[in-house]
């Protein structure tokens, strides 16, 4: 099975944060690295996660 990941991006502030999952499962670390960039570019603090392991674990819980 090939590896999928997940590209997730953070808005509001200290205090009422909430991250949000891109609705698009990237087949390449470079192409979700690509949108995690244009994601920041348009002022969102952004990661990618394995996929997998984002489902399994869920969403960050802290503003970092």
């Amino acid at each position: 099975m090939s590896k999928s990941f997940s590209v997730i991006f953070r808005t509001g502030g200290t205090d009422n944060f909430k991250w949000n999952l891109v609705g698009e499962r990237f087949a390449t670390k470079e192409s979700a690295v690509s949108k995690k960039a244009e994601l920041e570019r348009m002022g969102y603090p952004s990661l990618v996660h394995d996929a997998d392991m984002l489902a399994a674990i869920g969403m960050p819980e802290t503003y970092a």
